[in-house]
């Protein structure tokens, strides 16, 4: 077991994939972290599959997001490539996983109707035998016998839930897209165009979901990025307002000042580590 670039503990089960009947390459637990993401872009070799405990995340796979919360079972089979999955930044998910492949997993997911890219499963009824797979992993290792068993319990109560092919989320793919191209904006008329609705549908289907208009996250994911630039650059005032969307070093002043009650330069000063010198002459941060 280790810890990750992120707030995960992770263990190897198996490093040579030497079972053709089952494999079990990795297993772990993902605590709540808003930077988590993983991207693929190559075809994927192993069969991903996980239980979300708490908190939302996402799946972004052909061109659409899917969104996971408490309760959900997640799929994602061998073959898919060019995809990628990661936490809610505000509310991120705390998740269980095992990643793996062989004759056994593919009958497995054959027989009981898993289609071959993602599938999204509202099944909380799973959780007691997913956790019972994870812990058996981290306990004892890859016993054959006993996942086999266990994983046969878990689709069979996967059987019970009911199975559907997961909907794109309007408001997550909407969220999403605010998310990495905040800087890019102009106006409301940009995303409305994208995703073919009107603004009024637009706002209405954001604001019902995350209680803020998608004008106002927008604002906000500027004005966050803004803020860590200050303390974690030397970048000058005017680039950083650039460079997070703003035409007017004047109007993100204003809109900085309203948000963190202080100017860009006054919230630079009170949070960057101040530089101080050593006796030997040089530079130490406080």
């Amino acid at each position: 077991m280790k810890l990750q670039q992120y707030n995960e503990r992770h263990c190897y089960v198996n490093f040579v994939d030497d079972n053709p009947f089952l494999f079990i390459e990795a297993a772990g637990v993902t605590e709540p972290d808003p930077r988590y993401r993983i991207s693929y872009t190559r075809k994927m070799s192993m069969t991903i599959l996980e239980y979300v405990q708490t908190g939302v995340g996402y799946v972004q796979y052909g061109g659409k997001i899917y969104r996971l919360s408490a309760g959900d079972f997640c799929i994602m089979r061998a073959g898919i490539d060019n995809f990628c999955y990661y936490s809610d930044k505000d509310t991120p998910y705390r998740k269980l996983w095992f990643s793996g492949c062989g004759k056994f997993m593919d009958s497995i997911l054959d027989l009981y109707d898993i289609p071959v890219d993602v599938t999204i499963i509202n099944a909380p009824s799973v959780e007691p035998r997913f956790k019972r797979i994870i812990d058996e992993l981290y306990r004892f290792g890859f016993i054959e016998q006993n996942i086999v068993s266990y994983l046969s319990e878990l689709f069979w109560q996967l059987k019970r839930s009911e199975i559907v092919r997961p909907k794109p989320d309007p408001a997550a793919q909407i969220h999403a897209y605010i998310d990495f191209r905040y800087s890019k904006i102009d106006d409301l008329s940009d995303i409305a165009g994208l995703f073919r609705i009107t603004e009024r549908q637009l706002t209405r289907i954001f604001t019902e979901v995350y209680g803020i208009t998608p004008w106002a996250y927008v604002i906000d994911c500027r004005l966050r990025a803004a803020a860590g630039m200050l303390v974690s650059t030397e970048m000058k005032i005017s680039e950083i307002s650039g460079a997070c969307g703003y035409k007017s070093v004047w109007h993100f002043d204003r809109e900085f000042a309203k948000k963190f009650g202080c100017s860009p330069s006054e919230y630079r000063k009170s949070h960057k580590p101040e530089l101080q010198n050593n006796s030997d002459g040089t530079c130490f941060r406080r």
